[in-house]
């Protein structure tokens, strides 16, 4: 939220580009398959073979509602270009975010300098984690919602720079592939519109052309995508109560995305520190005389996220007035707010002239000098006897599997106070070195891809036994049949291309949808008593397999019949009596075949 330009740093944009990638490759990593991708590839899994999921209740009969998404991963699969595709797509995403975060910094005042630094300050800030978890580049894999994230990143860029036509074809992107940006650009579109009629009709004429073609590229595609959702809503005949919603979808299911007054308290710290930095920056702009377009539009967006996180955290967080308000999830565009907020925090210490040279040097070693302490650190309680499952345990376990990551990442926090040294002796960098650098930033990018670039990807880990189930069910079994799995689960649909009875991660949108996903997972558990387990993801994943692993067989059997699932895989031996059912083992997993009863 600043003004006019500071001065240039001289290493050339694509240089600083690379080194904001390579930093976002560092923390996000990249995979294919996991997280949401067990999710949302589903659907595209079954246009590309309709012969698949016929029997899965999630699947074949509730709201898909990433339509062109779906659509798109279907042609790939059908042409066998589905996993570099999604590679190609992520890399292009991960630069576009850089690009068009470096033009922003550069259109609020800040240099190059001021890029680098609001790139560190970002990902120290929880590792860029947004409010409710959310992040630009969701699970390190190609998204829809990290298609969206980016495009509507663009067009704020755009909007805050007076190209509004384009900005409306950055935002129309953004609502095509995402059903919460459309809702989110709608909102957006006509809030910034009227902002800008009502304090800007006496300063500047208003363009009718380029408003109406931003109009209509921003709102037809999010119209198309609302439309869809809203007339599948409608066709629902059975709605949830609001109260038995919030505890299900919210406080049991989507602790981590709808439940703020149960967030760590770090979130909450990480993301607002650099609010304040980011108003008095704007404060100062203004003191200075400073009053332009740019400052005044990005004034705007600014506020209206602002306006939106408040509403969140008011009327979907500590009271709850609606289904639709959660669901809105206006938390996931918290990550534009702390973007914007990480800028103006890094223009106050690069370009402000509120510090001296040596303080604003002395700034800048102490991030990379506190990073390498904690890395020190960590390697030093290498061998401390921890609880497991604690939050110490759990941080050393990232620490030891991705060292590496944590190392390159404070080596990256270096380069701030380089560009700073470079810029204050007036010297600039040559090309020749530019390009070393990129091509450093390439083959540390390559060396390290699918090994511990990236940490905290997705919670949900498949072990190698399990995977090795997912391979013989698509291998030996009808494609047809139903799989009763364990809840904690996540891989089977997609590993094994098989339907199953429910899991615990592939949950519906509308109301209805979750009341059968609700009465299928208390079916699998033996109990409706959802305040038993703990209000944490992770921690509740462990529940739910505890849970399962202790229910008698003839339960699970009787499940399964119910649910006219064929297959029943747990995580122990059921015995000699129920031998005569077991087709397959693979560690602690044992699959039965309930068909072989008679036999």
């Amino acid at each position: 939220m600043i003004a006019p330009p500071a001065s240039r740093s001289r290493l050339p944009d694509f240089a600083v580009i690379a080194f904001g990638s390579l930093v976002t490759l560092v923390v996000s990593g990249y995979q294919f398959g996991r997280g949401n991708h067990t999710v949302y590839l589903l659907e595209g899994l079954r246009l590309a073979d309709p012969k698949l999921f016929t029997n899965d209740w999630f699947v074949s009969s509730t709201l898909q509602y990433h339509a062109a998404f779906s659509h798109i991963t279907g042609w790939l699969m059908t042409l066998g270009w589905i996993e570099p595709a999604f590679l190609a797509g992520y890399v292009a995403l991960v630069v576009l975010w850089q690009t068009a975060w470096l033009k922003l910094t550069r259109a609020l005042g800040g240099s190059r300098l001021t890029y680098a630094l609001s790139v560190m300050l970002y990902y120290l800030s929880a590792g860029g984690i947004g409010l409710g978890v959310y992040q630009f580049l969701q699970d390190g894999c190609f998204l829809p919602s990290n298609v969206s994230s980016v495009a509507l990143l663009w067009g704020v860029y755009l909007w805050i720079t007076g190209r509004r036509g384009w900005a409306g074809v950055a935002m129309g992107i953004a609502g095509f592939f995402h059903l919460n940006f459309a809702t989110g650009v709608v909102a957006a579109w006509i809030g910034l519109n009227a902002w800008s009629l009502i304090a800007d009709r006496r300063r500047e004429p208003m363009r009718v052309a380029p408003m109406i073609f931003g109009t209509l590229a921003a709102l037809v595609p999010s119209g198309v995508n609302i439309f869809n959702a809203l007339r599948e809503k409608l066709q629902q005949n059975t709605s949830i109560p609001l109260d038995q919603f919030v505890e299900v979808y919210v406080r049991f299911r989507h602790t981590h995305h709808f439940d703020p007054l149960g967030w760590p308290v770090a979130l909450w710290v990480s993301f607002l520190w650099p609010i304040p930095l980011a108003v008095y920056a704007c404060v100062i702009r203004r003191r200075e005389g400073t009053e332009d377009s740019i400052l005044r539009q990005a004034t705007h967006v600014f506020v209206l996220l602002v306006a939106a996180q408040v509403t969140a955290f008011l009327f979907a967080g500590v009271w709850f007035v609606s289904e639709t308000l959660v669901q809105l999830m206006f938390w996931r565009f918290s990550i534009y707010l702390k973007l914007l907020s990480c800028i103006g925090a890094a223009w106050l210490i690069c370009d402000a002239r509120l510090l001296t040279p040596a303080l604003r040097r002395a700034l800048l070693i102490a991030i990379p000098v506190v990073l390498a302490t904690v890395v020190g650190g960590s390697v030093a309680l290498d061998n401390v006897t921890t609880t497991p499952g604690s939050s110490l345990e759990l941080a050393l376990r990232t620490f030891h599997t991705h060292r590496a990551a944590f190392i390159l990442f404070t080596a990256c926090a270096f380069v701030p106070l380089v560009l700073s040294i470079a810029e204050s002796r007036g010297r600039s960098i040559s090309p020749g070195t530019s390009l070393i650098t990129l091509f450093a930033c390439a083959i540390i990018a390559i060396v390290g891809w699918d090994h511990w670039l990236g940490w905290g990807m997705t919670p949900e880990q498949v072990d190698a036994d399990y995977r090795k189930i997912c391979s013989w069910a698509e291998e030996s079994t009808p494609v047809d049949v139903v799989f009763l799995v364990p809840p904690a689960e996540t891989a089977f649909r997609l590993e094994a291309k098989r339907a199953i009875v429910v899991n615990f991660k592939h949950v519906p949108q509308l109301g209805g949808e979750i009341l059968e996903w609700l009465k299928r997972l208390e079916a699998v558990l033996g109990t409706s008593d959802l305040k038993s387990f703990p209000r944490d993801y992770v921690r509740t994943l462990s529940a739910l397999d505890e849970r399962y692993a202790a229910r008698e067989p003839e339960e699970l059997i009787g499940v399964a019949r119910a649910y006219s699932a064929r297959y029943v895989v747990v995580p122990r031996d059921w015995g000699n009596t129920y031998r005569r059912l077991l087709v397959y083992k693979s560690g602690r997993y044992f699959v039965y075949d309930l068909n072989q009863q008679g036999e």
